[in-house]
């Protein structure tokens, strides 16, 4: 994940009381990555669950009544809109809220956003899980995004199992096999340019 994006959620969730307790936050992503999604504009579903292994409860310390956040990495703006996107599912009953932060771009970078999950506090040994859509809109090749839990109130331990990335990938149209009567067809027409060079004078 880009700075920017882990300043921001710092700055927009601290508190008065920072780095109380030790975390070691991790995240997991379903479905994993590669997610395999159309050409053009798609949407589906997806899950983020955010666990802490502790030793410390993180975000016991926050005035926030959901301090513990999952965040994407900066997402920018393109010709056709943001290339992916996310949004939390209202039809599942959860206990986590989504933000979206629109920070002011650098002097010539294009509009970005931030988005994040926030969910209440977590005891160490559990987990919570945040329930939403994704949507790309990619024609061709791959996109990834990086997501990171954070709790603004705590140290957190352990950053090597920080990051999980989901990548995107477009899938190649399926091109439907050719039938018994489309070869035997194909065979007689190639027959007829055959004998149609052979004869010629």
């Amino acid at each position: 994940m880009k700075y920017i994006a882990y300043s921001v959620i710092i700055i927009l969730l601290g508190s008065s009381s920072l780095w109380a307790g030790d975390i070691d936050l991790s995240i997991k992503v379903n479905p994993s990555s590669p997610v395999m999604v159309e050409p053009g504009e798609y949407i589906a579903q997806f899950s983020i669950t955010v666990s802490n292994h502790g030793p410390d409860t993180a975000g016991i310390d926050s005035t926030f009544s959901h301090p513990v956040a999952m965040a994407t990495e900066e997402i920018y703006l393109e010709e056709n809109g943001y290339p992916v996107d996310f949004i939390i599912n209202n039809n599942i009953n959860q206990d986590c809220k989504f933000e979206t932060f629109s920070p002011d771009p650098a002097p010539g970078n294009p509009t970005l956003i931030i988005l994040a999950f926030r969910t209440p506090i977590i005891p160490a040994g559990e987990s919570i899980t945040c329930y939403g859509y994704h949507y790309t809109n990619i024609l061709s090749g791959s996109r990834s995004i990086e997501w990171r839990p954070l709790s603004v109130t705590d140290t957190e331990i352990n950053p090597s199992n920080d990051i999980e990335t989901m990548v995107f990938q477009v899938q190649v149209p399926m091109v439907p096999s050719s039938s018994i009567y489309s070869l035997i067809f194909l065979t007689f027409i190639m027959m007829v340019f055959a004998y149609r060079f052979k004869t010629t004078p």
